[in-house]
């Protein structure tokens, strides 16, 4: 990975990456659902499917997460409901 300088309190800046020749390696930053940000690196068949893999085993995880979060909203307006059913609330 090439640098404009080192790390310190001003930050130092991103440039390229370059493989052992000396020559530039196609990569793409991608956003990820937790929102950090990873550099992808293409061109490895590979680091291509292992990549692959991780990212759908990542989707897998937040879709199930979301799944759960939307599953407690339905229970606690259950509740909400029939709190509100017993007490005459509107």
């Amino acid at each position: 990975m090439i640098f404009d300088g080192t790390p310190g309190p001003e930050s130092c800046r991103f440039v390229e990456v370059e493989n052992d020749a000396g020559e530039g390696v196609r990569m793409e930053w991608t956003e990820r659902p937790d929102g950090y940000w990873s550099l992808r690196f293409h061109g490895d068949d590979e680091i291509d499917a292992s990549y692959e893999a991780g990212e759908a085993r990542e989707r897998e995880r937040w879709q199930a997460r979301e799944s759960d979060l939307l599953r407690e909203i339905r229970d606690l307006n259950a509740v909400i409901a029939r709190v509100k059913a017993a007490t005459g609330s509107a």
